[in-house]
């Protein structure tokens, strides 16, 4: 395999992340309505389906990664996902919603070193060369962060544990100026 091969490999990885990601904001959207999250969500899923389309156009430059086996791995990883968020039971809301969002931080993590991959990546290939991973980096960074507050939230909710030191910190408070987040 050559490493445009490689690449579009790891691409498709990505993108069959993006669909799992999303699906899963879905979910959280409905079960968390009416709540801040809820809309935080929202706004957060439509900005990765917009970066999902750019994937998709970055996929389409690249030789074809799929056949059955990717495509049976990839729905097979989201439905596993489902499942284990599942199995928490009922009544253990606070520590799902902590769950999903700790899987969430981490999917962002990933995808910000997928733009900085590609960024290196179209230094070699002029096919990769027209998208601005300048600022897909920049908008990951800002979802991980922006992203936070609701996590650590979800942590104290689900160990009954007063508010944690960092949350006004994490949520762009300081200790002279704090703000609080309210889930």
């Amino acid at each position: 395999m050559n490493h445009e091969a490689y690449l579009s490999t790891y691409v498709h990885d990505h993108l069959a992340g993006a669909v799992a990601a999303i699906t899963l904001m879905r979910s959280l959207e409905k079960e968390q309505d009416g709540k801040p999250v809820a809309d935080f969500l929202g706004g957060l899923r439509e900005q990765i389906e917009a970066e999902q389309e750019q994937l998709e156009s970055i996929s389409r430059l690249l030789p074809a990664a799929t056949g059955v086996p990717r495509k049976v791995a990839a729905w097979l990883g989201e439905k596993t996902l489902e499942l284990k968020l599942s199995l928490d039971g009922a009544g253990a809301d606070d520590f799902r919603l902590f769950e999903s969002l700790e899987v969430l931080s981490l999917g962002i993590a990933g995808k910000r070193l997928l733009w900085k991959t590609l960024a290196l990546a179209s230094q070699r290939n002029d096919k990769l060369a027209n998208f601005d991973y300048k600022r897909l980096i920049a908008l990951s960074t800002e979802q991980r962060r922006a992203l936070e507050p609701y996590r650590l939230r979800a942590a104290r909710n689900f160990l009954k544990h007063p508010i944690l030191p960092d949350l006004t910190v994490a949520a762009g408070g300081s200790a002279e100026n704090p703000r609080y987040l309210a889930l």
